[in-house]
Order: structure tokens, then C-alpha cells, then sequence
């Protein structure tokens, strides 16, 4: 009777292939345990993020902040978007109000650029681009005011963003 050699290998080829497994899996322990500690001293912890040291109070009700002229934003129906005041332990409240305005580009530029002169801010310096402007404007007394405006393009509206720094100490 014929022995087929394809459905019972002959011993020895079974230790061969048991050896080789064993060596592989040996040699990819060994691998490990060689590069395991040279990795872990690669591997440096993230570092730990420091609660900032700044209160901030979320305005819910969308109020335009109190630090603001109660002039400023005479705009009608406006969708706000933020409003908040942070204050550092250096006594620097800085009060932000962001909102969507129904105005065009020229329209929040030119009355932004009138109150603030009109109201004796003092330019300190503006950049404009086709849709887009900031203007920083200060006052002895009243502190830093910043106004960006710029064309939010999903909404199709200009969104314009006022923060006002005062040193309160």
C-alpha cells in the first residue's frame, strides 16, 4: 500500500516546522525585550496643561458686556454669537460681544470708524482688506477697543467682533 506523503508528512517535517515557529516567536521576544526599554525612554509624557488663570463669565443672555459703551452696537435684531468677560489676576477684564450684523461691509466700517473718533478714541492702527477689517482704537482712561469685521461665508452676513480691554486695578 502506497503512503501519501501530501496528508501525513513524515515526523521529521513536523519538528522542522514546530523549531522554526518557536525560534520566530523567540526571536521576536528577544527583539522586544533588546528595544522595549531603549522606546520607553524615547517616550516623554505629555506635558500637563495648567488651568489658565483667567475667570471668565459667559453672558448667556447675549447682553452686549457692561465695560462696552452703551452706544457702541446700535444695530437692531442682531444674532449674537458670543459674549463673555474674562478677567486676569493682573486686574485686565477684557469683555468680548460677536455678533452677525444685517449692515454690509462698508456700512460696519464707516460707522465703527465714525463713533470711535466721534467718541475721542485715539487711532492706533487699522488694517482692510475686500471683506475684512481690524481696527484698534484706545483711550486713556477707557482702555484698548478692537474691532474685527469680517464675512462669515456659510452665513452670507458680516460678523463683527468687538473686545475691550480695561486695566480694572
Amino acid at each position: 500500500m502506497e503512503e501519501n506523503i501530501y496528508n501525513n508528512p513524515p515526523q521529521s517535517h513536523k519538528l522542522r516546522t514546530g523549531i522554526l515557529i518557536l525560534t520566530f516567536i523567540g526571536a521576536i521576544a528577544g527583539v522586544y525585550s533588546y528595544f522595549y526599554p531603549q522606546l520607553r525612554k524615547e517616550i516623554t509624557p505629555a506635558p500637563t496643561v495648567e488651568k489658565l488663570a483667567v475667570d471668565l463669565v459667559s453672558n448667556d443672555r447675549g447682553q452686549i458686556p457692561v465695560a462696552f459703551p452703551k452706544t457702541l452696537v446700535t444695530e437692531k435684531n442682531i444674532r449674537v454669537l458670543d459674549s463673555y468677560v474674562a478677567t486676569t489676576p493682573q486686574g485686565v477684564e477684557q469683555s468680548t460681544f460677536r455678533y452677525l450684523s444685517a449692515m454690509n461691509f462698508k456700512q460696519n466700517l464707516d460707522y465703527f470708524t465714525q463713533y470711535l473718533q466721534k467718541n475721542k478714541w485715539s487711532y492706533v492702527t487699522q488694517s482692510n482688506g475686500l471683506e475684512s477689517a481690524s481696527m484698534v482704537y484706545t483711550k486713556q482712561i477707557g482702555g484698548t477697543i478692537t474691532v474685527n469685521i469680517s464675512k462669515n461665508q456659510s452665513l452670507q452676513a458680516y460678523v463683527v467682533d468687538i473686545t475691550m480691554e480695561v486695566l480694572k486695578k
